[in-house]
């Protein structure tokens, strides 16, 4: 069983699918029940993430997601799981927000050379879920423009420079270039006071927007 990382870039070729869903097993190697267990794990996860089974690929692993993707219309940061159990091929990309531990292709491999496809992805989509957040993928490095797209940046991350003027009880009072003031929740940060950093954040799914401090870089 070869497994195979990559990142969802570059060209692709023309080719039939199936249609979109966030586990799609064209090649029955799941129960009913077995693909909506994936299903709800898959969908826990940060971003998007989905997961297709198909018996033959026809084409290189890379190739193929990058042709899947471009067909389902997925964004750059959307998690893809393609397994082939013909060719014995499993390729992944982790998608926005998380990063692979170079060990995982090991602990994977040791399900599908037996066949146990479903133990296999769950057991997959469990260490994705238990991985801390990566911040190679930053959705908006203007908060004033996140700001004001509201709902439509609520899970998104965001990057700005500021100076701490507070940090009591884990809320900082933050002062951004353009003299604005901004409040983030970070409860274990240890910020300094009077001192510039540059902030990484997710607005989290709350009304009002909430800024959730992710990382701080002293500048």
């Amino acid at each position: 069983m070869l497994l195979v990382l990559g990142l969802l870039t570059g060209p692709a070729q023309a080719q039939a699918f199936p249609e979109r869903a966030v586990v799609a097993d064209a090649a029955g190697v799941l129960t009913r029940a077995e693909a909506a267990d994936l299903r709800e794990r898959a969908q826990r996860l940060r971003g998007g993430f989905y997961v297709i089974t198909v018996p033959h690929l026809g084409t290189p692993p890379a190739d193929y997601a990058r042709a899947l993707a471009d067909a389902w219309n997925l964004d750059s940061g959307d998690g893809l799981l393609v397994v082939a159990p013909r060719e014995q091929t499993l390729w992944l990309s982790a998608g926005a927000g998380h990063s692979l531990p170079e060990a995982l292709a090991d602990s994977v491999q040791a399900f599908l050379q037996q066949d146990a496809y479903y133990e296999g992805l769950r057991h997959l989509l469990n260490t994705l879920a238990t991985l801390p957040p990566s911040f190679d993928r930053i959705d908006y490095r203007n908060l004033q423009q996140a700001l004001r797209d509201g709902a439509r940046a609520e899970g998104q991350t965001v990057q700005f420079q500021g100076r701490v003027l507070r940090y009591r009880a884990g809320r900082a009072e933050v002062l951004l270039p353009s003299r604005d003031r901004v409040f983030l929740d970070a409860p274990d940060a240890r910020l300094r006071e009077d001192a510039p950093y540059t902030f990484t954040v997710r607005l989290t799914r709350q009304r009002p927007l909430t800024l959730v401090l992710l990382r701080a870089d002293r500048r």
